[in-house]
């Protein structure tokens, strides 16, 4: 398998995650603020399950070739790849507010 094939798995599998996620935030009913306060177990479970699902989208940015980053170089990869490190190695200190950004519907178009 190429290095483009790859990298068009990766892309997929970012855009599948993020759609999944904004289609289940949709049928429960999660908000912004919900996320970025919760006030309860459930929330609190909602808001790591919606931290989980960033972190794996943006875990496949960090498997793309340099190649298709440069091809797609209107997309700022090196804050994509801090998010995620910023995720996995300092979650309290991972603003909401810009998770949630990340999967509004601007993150797929």
């Amino acid at each position: 398998m190429s290095a483009r094939q790859d990298d068009g798995r990766c892309i997929a599998r970012m855009l599948l995650t993020i759609a999944r996620l904004q289609q289940r935030l949709e049928v429960v009913g999660v908000s912004r603020e919900m996320f970025a306060h919760p006030q309860d177990a459930f929330e609190s479970l909602v808001a790591e399950g919606v931290h989980h699902m960033v972190e794996r989208a943006l875990d496949e940015a960090a498997n793309l070739s340099v190649d298709t980053m440069f091809e797609y170089r209107n997309i700022p990869w090196n804050k994509v790849i801090g998010l995620h490190n910023r995720m996995v190695h300092d979650y309290p200190g991972t603003e909401h507010d810009l998770l949630w950004d990340v999967i509004s519907d601007d993150s797929t178009s």
